[in-house]
């Protein structure tokens, strides 16, 4: 009774708009503890706020140790590029070493990375910009210090043996598979795409909903506008033919606690996607969306994706050219990842 008296004094639309508002207020007081509890978590124990761990300062190294390795595959390379990061990675090692030794591999191949650094420039010496002299010298400092540790040069390809095994058995298909950062200037056809996608819908999902999405991006200014959106990419990032951004859609989560089921289903999708990739052959390159909101928002207003849909990972893709580098990039040992209880 008073329900409908309510609605007489009020009026349909106004009540409509009180109902949802309730509705609202239950699902964040629902939903607020697992957020809260994912922040709590994050603040405490990220490297996002420092690295005082040891392997918080390990992860820091990988971070720059790769983007040296990227730069060392690129296509095009510019002389003395990455310098603040090649000086950020000296320390980070320089601070490792001191206070946990240096019998790390992860942290043993950062010094190698630097040293490939060093030696590439070591005969361009002479054309080295005056302002870059400090560092230089730091550089050449470091490598002196660290002699007994090897160069940690990049794998270099040909298209041929690059697929040699795609075919073999798994063992052998999934060592094969690498990240690519160099595309040959030819058209990509859609079918091999087509054809990829395809074979990534054999990931399983929970509860089979299916709700990975792959969004294929042919026009090249929405490519150049969305890769400078995601900017992890410079130096080889115009030489790709096709994007793909895959996402998973919110609307497939029935409860608060799936709140991080998109990336788990999303990321063995987008796995299975880069397998099916190398199956096909086409090269290409993993791009993560670490965006800022007002970022992500800026990408929805360059290319249609719904609101539901969350942004999984870009990939770059292209057809692969004759000869080509790979970063070394050295997996972890099987002691640091295996914990048997």
């Amino acid at each position: 009774m008073l329900k409908v008296i309510f609605k007489l004094l009020l009026g349909k639309k106004l009540c409509g708009v009180l109902h949802r508002y309730r509705i609202l207020r239950r699902a964040t007081a629902l939903v607020k503890p697992y957020f809260e509890y994912d922040m709590q978590r994050f603040l405490n124990y990220s490297g996002a706020f420092g690295d005082e761990t040891k392997e918080k300062l390990q992860a820091k190294i990988i971070i720059l140790y790769h983007v040296i390795e990227k730069g060392l595959t690129m296509p095009n390379r510019r002389l003395w590029f990455g310098r603040d990061v090649i000086m950020a990675l000296i320390t980070a090692v320089q601070r490792f070493e001191n206070k946990y030794g240096l019998n790390d591999r992860q942290v043993v191949h950062a010094a190698g990375v630097v040293r490939s650094y060093y030696d590439l420039h070591l005969q361009e010496y002479r054309n080295m910009p005056a302002e870059a002299n400090v560092m230089w010298n730091q550089l050449k400092d470091f490598v002196h210090i660290h002699m007994a540790i090897q160069s940690a040069n990049q794998a270099h390809c040909s298209r041929e043996g690059f697929y040699e095994h795609r075919e073999a058995s798994f063992f052998d298909f999934a060592h094969a598979r690498h990240t690519i950062r160099n595309y040959a200037q030819k058209e990509l056809p859609m079918q091999r795409i087509r054809d990829a996608v395809t074979l990534a819908l054999t990931t399983p999902s929970a509860c089979n909903r299916q709700y990975c999405r792959v969004h294929c991006i042919n026009d090249k200014t929405v490519i150049n506008e969305l890769l400078a959106i995601q900017g992890g990419c410079r130096g080889f990032g115009h030489l790709c033919n096709k994007l793909l951004i895959v996402t998973a859609d919110l609307e497939g989560i029935d409860v608060p606690r799936e709140r991080d089921d998109l990336f788990t289903n999303g990321g063995m999708f987008l796995m299975n996607l880069c397998y099916s990739l190398f199956y096909y052959q086409v090269a290409h390159c993993i791009l993560n969306w670490s965006r800022t909101p007002s970022e992500d928002l800026h990408m929805r207003k360059v290319i249609n994706i719904r609101d539901s849909e969350t942004v999984i990972a870009v990939l770059t893709c292209g057809e692969t050219p004759d000869e080509f580098d790979i970063a070394a990039s050295p997996r972890k040992e099987l002691r640091e990842i295996l914990i048997v209880h």
